[in-house]
C-alpha cells in the first residue's frame, strides 16, 4: 500500500479532484472537466482567502482524495 500524505491542494490539482466524481456514474450526469474554468476559478476565490485551506491526500502520484 502507498503512503498517503495530505498536503497543499495546488492549482494543478484541480482536474484529478474534478475528475474523480465524474468518473463515476452519479457524479458524470453532474461534473465534466471538458470545461475547467468554474472549478479553477472556484478554486482560486478559495485559495485567495486567508480563512481557508484547501487540501488533497495525495499517494504519490497525484491527488487520491479531496479534503474539506
Amino acid at each position: 500500500m502507498d503512503e498517503i500524505t495530505i498536503r497543499s491542494a495546488v492549482e494543478a490539482d484541480v482536474e484529478p479532484v474534478v475528475r474523480m466524481p465524474a468518473d463515476d456514474q452519479p457524479g458524470a450526469a453532474r461534473d465534466s472537466v471538458e470545461d475547467l474554468g468554474p472549478y479553477l476559478r472556484t478554486f482560486r476565490e478559495i485559495e485567495a482567502d486567508p480563512h481557508q485551506l484547501l487540501v488533497v491526500a495525495d499517494a504519490g502520484a497525484g491527488p487520491v482524495a479531496p479534503c474539506s
